[in-house]
């Protein structure tokens, strides 16, 4: 009897164990799951119907106050929206969902995004696509680079499209084409930008852009007599404007390169101290700036009577610091080698 009651007392603490087993292996898999789609409204369940569509993350760039720039392209088809899910270093994560300007099949676009609410420095994101208000397969990506680029930005366009990444000034192109992510134009060509009243240079302002000139001619921005970015014969380059019927102009004492790239910024202060920069270096300083430049609702035309290539071409609100300006040169110079 005694043995009887010592089989029984052994079984009941095997079925104990096993239940105990059991509930260990059931937490474990929730918190496995709790990890994947931690951030994620239970609403954005991932739906089978939807595990065909996908996209790639061909470059993620973050700036140092959280801005982004994500450039993906769709590998699986039409979808509804997008999903974008910022991951900090503390494990909290930031959502936006894009449902706007989505990319057709083997279509490659850009989005930008201001710093994200509520975390903290930007680890990696995650991207997914959504059909009929569920979530398909997650891509994710740490920063490709980190650009210290501020946030006072205008327009930013970086030629993968038409778009204007940071504002709403997308391009129409009048001849030329966009290809391989970079403006290309020949003599006659232009893109017309719209004369938002965002555009208008009035006492200070900061331009960046990427240039590879076949020839030393045209201009690479004007917008009437508001202000001109234009490149002379000599391959210098040039920022006016007309105030009181006079015109006002900085020109570098450096010249550009035929048939390479060149990273050219103009830091324009009214009242203050202007410069411009070529790969990096101070091409030009000027403090004779005094009087403010004349408003007008022209367009803006960029490329006009230019030949060759522009890219990465940032427009700012204020003008830019030497860091800043380092910053860009640094953090974009490998892809133009």
């Amino acid at each position: 009897m005694e043995f009887m009651n010592f089989i029984g007392l052994k079984k009941g603490q095997a079925n104990v164990i096993v239940i105990v087993l059991l509930i260990l292996i059931s937490l474990v898999a929730v918190i496995i799951f709790w990890n994947l789609f931690r951030g994620i409204d239970r609403g954005d369940e991932i739906d089978t119907a939807v595990l065909n569509k996908g996209f790639e993350i061909e470059e993620f760039v973050l700036s140092a106050t959280g801005s982004s720039r994500i450039s993906i392209r769709n590998i699986g088809g039409n979808v509804d929206g997008i999903r974008f899910v910022f991951n900090d270093i503390d494990g909290k994560s930031f959502s936006k969902l894009v449902e706007k300007d989505l990319p057709a099949k083997l279509e490659s676009v850009s989005y930008y995004f201001g710093p994200a609410v509520g975390i903290n420095k930007i680890e990696s994101v995650s991207v997914f696509p959504v059909l009929n208000e569920r979530m398909g397969i997650e891509v994710n990506s740490v920063p490709d680079k980190e650009l210290l680029i501020p946030e006072n930005i205008i327009s930013w366009w970086d030629f993968r499209n038409e778009q204007d990444l940071a504002g709403n000034n997308d391009l129409s192109l009048f001849g030329g084409v966009i290809s391989k992510g970079v403006l290309k134009l020949n003599m006659g060509d232009y893109a017309s930008v719209g004369n938002n009243v965002n555009l208008n240079f009035e006492d200070s302002m900061g331009f960046s852009f990427w240039i590879k000139p076949e020839e030393f001619s045209g201009s690479v921005l004007e917008k009437g007599e508001n202000y001109k970015i234009l490149i002379l014969e000599n391959g210098f380059v040039r920022f006016s404007y007309v105030s009181n019927g006079n015109e006002k102009f900085i020109e570098s004492y450096v010249f550009l390169e035929k048939n390479k790239w060149n990273h050219v910024v103009f830091s324009i202060d009214v009242g203050g101290l202007s410069k411009i920069y070529i790969n990096g270096d101070v091409a030009s300083i000027f403090n004779e700036f005094e009087d403010f430049s004349e408003n007008n609702e022209r367009n803006l035309l960029i490329g006009k009577g230019f030949k060759g290539e522009i890219d990465e071409m940032i427009i700012f609100e204020k003008p830019l610091s030497q860091v800043q300006v380092d910053s860009l040169y640094n953090g974009f110079k490998d892809e133009f080698e």
